[in-house]
């Protein structure tokens, strides 16, 4: 591998669902399936917000394969996109007015 060799792209639209990072399978729409999780939590009505944990566990259901890795980047793009916003630290979310 020389000095100018890069990986090969992914195939198009590989791992995207709605412009936001996914998975394999059933995690290509992971944004929307993590905004609805959170939507339906009463935790994340609170002050404190829904925790990371939380959300992956209730991910099991609809998106088993989904890993921490993954969720933080459907995270992330949910909050570039104003729909949620974290809470009192990085592991703890919430829905934005505009999400409900």
């Amino acid at each position: 591998v020389g000095p100018f060799w890069s990986p090969p792209p992914p195939p198009a639209g590989a791992g995207q669902g709605l412009g936001g990072p996914g998975g394999a399978g059933a995690s290509s729409n992971l944004p929307d399936i993590v905004l609805n999780v959170v939507r339906q939590s009463p935790n994340a009505r609170t002050e404190r917000g829904m925790p990371v944990a939380e959300i992956l566990l209730a991910l099991r259901s609809e998106a088993p394969a989904t890993s921490e890795e993954q969720l933080v980047g459907a995270l992330s793009f949910l909050a570039d996109e104003g729909l949620l916003y974290s809470t009192i630290d990085d592991q703890h979310w919430t829905v934005t007015d505009d999400a409900m």
